[in-house]
């Protein structure tokens, strides 16, 4: 089980869920610096995909390409999007 505050904000939740979460699926039955480290590192690199495909739709994007080229396209574009021309 898996407790949180919910008074916190959506990010903050996520963030504890998923760092409990780690600490689940990593096994950890002590409390240690290396498997807190390891938890919180684990929570904000799934945070960032969730970031990422909340943005981009990389998940869409990939079945729609099969991996292709067309991917970095597209998040280069949506990164660096051309100047627009002023009349």
């Amino acid at each position: 089980m898996i407790a949180y505050n919910d008074s916190r904000n959506a990010a903050e939740v996520m963030q504890i869920i998923l760092h409990e979460f780690a600490h689940i699926i990593m096994r950890h039955t002590q409390q240690s610096v290396n498997g807190e480290v390891e938890a919180t590192c684990f929570a904000l690199t799934m945070m960032l995909f969730i970031i990422i495909e909340r943005r981009f739709h990389l998940g869409q994007t990939i079945m729609k390409t099969a991996g292709k080229f067309f991917l970095l396209k597209e998040i280069k574009k949506e990164l660096f999007p051309p100047a627009q021309e002023t009349a």
